[in-house]
């Protein structure tokens, strides 16, 4: 594998691959230079594989820059584990003994496919991603539906042995999933409430997808006014 793009710098740009675009865009607390938001993208077995990553590490302020900056060289140096669990368990144990400020890290890994289109989600702890089915027109929220027993699925960072299950989506043209970060659903409204999951596949509904490169700019541009 290699990585294509990575970072936790503000940014607002695409990528284009064999069969899947993507758009991240990041702007970090306070206009700062890179803050606790990681996005990775990886390609891998000559453009059939990709894996797409983003963390979110606790806290604010020059610290979490400098974790955020450790793990995404984490998730470069374990990026070969194919299978997503591993890869997030491996990140997992070196995260817990990396970090001696007591932080921790909430992640969301997808593996995609490329000749099956199949998407396996896995997550650490994360707000689950959103999926815009074309067919349909509509968008779902992503997330396992089977009850998973023990103690799984954890933010990186807070038990050394924790586990990690996937669970897979099959994607066809014109999908879109839509990761992010709780700064998202944690946005003050007008009215002074949080926006929460529930308000804002609501707004996402009402959002124009015919050019789905300008997807995350109409969003925010609703959430301005909401």
């Amino acid at each position: 594998c290699h990585q294509v793009w990575g970072g936790s710098e503000p940014v607002d740009a695409a990528v284009s691959l064999p069969g899947m675009d993507a758009w991240v865009y990041s702007l970090p607390f306070g206009n700062s230079a890179s803050g606790g938001d990681v996005h990775f993208v990886s390609s891998c077995g000559s453009g059939r594989v990709y894996r797409m990553m983003i963390a979110d590490v606790s806290g604010h302020g020059a610290g979490v820059s400098e974790v955020a900056g450790e793990l995404r060289d984490l998730m470069s140096r374990f990026m070969n584990h194919i299978d997503p669990t591993k890869f997030l368990m491996q990140m997992n144990r070196q995260f817990v003994h990396m970090s001696n400020s007591n932080q921790f890290a909430t992640a969301v890994v997808g593996t995609y496919y490329a000749p099956t289109r199949t998407l396996s989600i896995t997550n650490a702890g994360h707000p689950p991603p959103f999926l815009y089915r074309a067919r349909s027109k509509n968008w779902i929220t992503l997330e396992e539906q089977i009850r998973i027993e023990g103690v799984n699925n954890l933010p990186l960072g807070i038990l050394d042995d924790a586990g990690y299950v996937s669970f897979e989506v099959d994607l066809e043209i014109g999908d879109m999933v839509l990761c992010h970060s709780d700064s998202l659903i944690e946005s003050r409204c007008r009215d002074g409430s949080w926006l929460g999951s529930a308000r804002l596949i609501k707004l996402l509904e009402t959002v124009d997808v015919s050019e789905p490169r300008h997807v995350i700019h109409h969003l925010l541009a609703k959430l301005a006014v909401e």
